[in-house]
């Protein structure tokens, strides 16, 4: 029989909240500024993707820079992302990760980038320089009666529409057939 167990910590200075560590550090006192550290639970393994596994490296590679970016942005000190740094790379030689390989990760996020790693992505479609993106509403050609039509026959595909701006007609993705595997 299993129980659940609750837990309370109690912190005039401190409090974990998901994968942070929000506390009053030096800025609290001087600039009234809570600071954050990373946070990981102490019965978390950190068992990363291991090096020897047969996942091709650029994965391994994007598994390494995913956390060194999230360690940037929940770090708002050079010092405490100094620290957490020296925490992940030791995680990450424990999977066998080379060392070169981290040091060249690394180079790629420094702390002075935070600002712009803390900014929301423009956003924009990853599509083929060219190509605009329209909705189905937008485009005139398609009436309502015919747009209706076609979702009802499942004859148009839940994806964007695309039209190369160099030529009139819509571009869609092939279908697979119904024999083919997804």
């Amino acid at each position: 029989m299993s129980t659940i167990e609750f837990t309370m910590d109690y912190s005039t200075h401190k409090i974990n909240f998901l994968d942070i560590t929000v506390f009053k550090g030096v800025r609290y006192h001087s600039e009234g500024v809570l600071d954050i550290r990373p946070y990981s639970k102490a019965i978390d393994p950190h068992t990363y993707l291991h090096f020897s596994s047969a996942h091709p490296r650029n994965n391994m590679r994007g598994v390494v820079k995913a956390e060194v970016i999230r360690t940037l942005r929940r770090s708002s000190s050079p010092e405490i992302y100094a620290q957490a740094i020296s925490q992940l790379l030791a995680w990450f030689s424990n999977r066998n990760y080379p060392m070169k390989m981290l040091k060249e990760v690394l180079a790629e996020a420094k702390f002075e980038d935070r600002e712009q790693r803390l900014r929301p992505s423009t956003g924009q479609p990853l599509l083929p320089p060219g190509t605009t993106v329209l909705s189905v509403r937008q485009h005139p050609s398609i009436t309502n009666g015919a747009l209706y039509e076609a979702m009802r026959d499942d004859e148009l595909p839940f994806v964007p529409i695309s039209i190369k701006e160099t030529s009139a007609h819509i571009r869609r993705p092939t279908r697979p057939s119904k024999d083919t595997d997804i």
